[in-house]
């Protein structure tokens, strides 16, 4: 059990303790004159609750896929993508990919608009290349200096078949004036 459905699974039990009882439930007896007095209850100082594990849900993973689909055809592509610590450098744009087991790794640095982004990645095959989308909005939840910025990232695509794969890496700006660019387009050898 997780702490978070822990934490979630005491604090329903501790509101079910509490509800009042509905019209035709036994209520809970209250003592009476000549019932003997409660046993005293002594309750240990409560611990500080770490509230991270509820408000904080750890990165989406994309689930598994089998080897082939079905129908014998190349399978689902997924990616999952890690974004750096964005700075206020103008480091270039430098992407390489590698070929692994049925797998693409992809290292890189994006140029934003400010070092404040979050980038989000998506996958497609788009005739016989694997085309990977990495997007880089603006975190209205930061103030954030007036400085080009560079966020390093890494990606690994899953569900790419054996043998040689065409990929290209564009780097897209939605809302900011930037434009597509191709980041990196070559040719690896996955196992």
């Amino acid at each position: 059990m997780t702490r978070s459905t822990l934490l979630l699974t005491l604090s329903l039990s501790a509101l079910l303790a509490c509800r009042p009882s509905a019209p035709g439930e036994p209520s809970a007896p209250t003592p009476g004159a000549g019932d003997p007095p409660p046993a005293e209850r002594v309750e240990a100082p409560a611990a500080p609750v770490d509230t991270t594990a509820i408000v904080a849900a750890p990165p989406a993973t994309p689930a598994p896929t089998p080897a082939l689909a079905p129908s014998g055809t190349p399978q689902q592509l997924t990616v999952e993508l890690t974004p750096g610590m964005g700075s206020s450098s103008e480091s270039g744009e430098g992407v390489t990919a590698q070929g692994g087991d049925r797998v693409i790794r992809i290292r890189g640095v994006m140029q934003t608009p400010n070092p404040c982004y979050r980038l989000a990645g998506a996958v497609a095959r788009e005739g016989g290349v694997v085309v990977v989308r990495i997007t880089g909005t603006g975190d209205p939840e930061r103030a954030c200096i007036a400085s080009i910025g560079s966020i390093p990232y890494t990606a690994v695509v899953r569900g790419v078949s054996a043998g040689a794969q065409q990929v290209r890496v564009v780097h897209t700006y939605p809302g900011t004036g930037w434009p597509t660019q191709t980041a990196l387009d070559t040719r690896v050898t996955v196992r």
